[in-house]
């Protein structure tokens, strides 16, 4: 009984770790539309001359969709519900940083440059988690 789980299992985890021809989307749609944005769209980026977004704030969802969806492949659950644990004590830390320091808090200022340090920290992880995907898939 046991064995015949082990092997269902096995098969399971096989044919989940298996490659997808439609994973490349995945690897290549995050630094494409970076790109796109940051060249071609710049111009779009404006609303009402009062309102700007930067080309990370366009980019950034997609690459948490990639993000999850290559984690899946490689480690069998999404690596995304870590990363906004990561974030949110990051913020928690900048915060108290701030206070014991007795700098002042722009909401707007700190809004950007955890946005900053997020998109960063999640772009890091993102290329750690495509190149550990392609080695697995090379190797399997």
């Amino acid at each position: 009984m046991t064995n015949l789980w082990l092997i269902q299992k096995t098969k399971e985890r096989l044919t989940i770790m298996a490659f997808k021809w439609s994973e490349i989307l995945f690897y290549l749609l995050p630094i494409v539309s970076l790109l796109l944005v940051g060249t071609v769209g710049k111009p779009y980026l404006y609303f009402n001359k009062r309102i700007k977004f930067a080309p990370i704030d366009v980019v950034f969802p997609i690459l948490l969709v990639c993000l999850h969806f290559i984690s899946k492949d490689l480690l069998l659950f999404s690596i995304i519900p870590h990363l906004v644990v990561v974030i949110s004590l990051l913020a928690i830390g900048i915060l108290v940083w701030r206070f014991v320091r007795n700098q002042e808090v722009i909401v707007g200022k700190f809004y950007r440059m955890l946005v900053n340090i997020a998109f960063s920290f999640t772009f890091i992880l993102y290329m750690l988690v495509t190149i550990c995907r392609i080695i697995q898939v090379v190797t399997m």
